[in-house]
């Protein structure tokens, strides 16, 4: 009985461990690009939970700016862009399906315009 107890709570805690490995690993990666007019720079990913902007992201600014999932042609906002610059995150929305040509973008909302993008395949 002893021993299964211990099992079971090794197993559990096999379990967590895993699901949280695998719920940091970068799904997709690119690396931004600006647009229309715009520069942009740095490492962008797609994990399970959010994008990540790295500590190498650069950008020259703009008005009402978002960051943003393009997937299947609809765009999905994120969330304000904190900062022009250095490591951010934004959480997906819940049930959020990763794959195909999943692009994250910079995005004005107030132009309905991309300000810089990265292809996250």
């Amino acid at each position: 009985m002893r021993v299964l107890k211990s099992l079971r709570a090794l197993c559990i805690a096999a379990s967590v461990i895993l699901m949280i490995f695998l719920t940091a690993q970068p799904v997709s990666a690119g690396t931004l690009k600006g647009a229309n007019g715009h520069t942009a720079s740095g490492s962008a990913t797609i994990n399970n939970a959010q994008v990540e902007l790295g500590a190498d992201f650069v950008f020259d600014g703009g008005p009402d700016v978002y960051v943003a999932v393009r997937k299947d042609g609809e765009i999905h906002l994120l969330g304000k862009l904190r900062d022009n610059s250095g490591a951010q995150a934004y959480s997906l929305p819940t049930g959020f399906n990763l794959g195909g040509n999943d692009e994250i973008l910079l995005f004005c909302k107030q132009y309905n315009v991309t300000l810089g993008k990265a292809s996250a395949n």
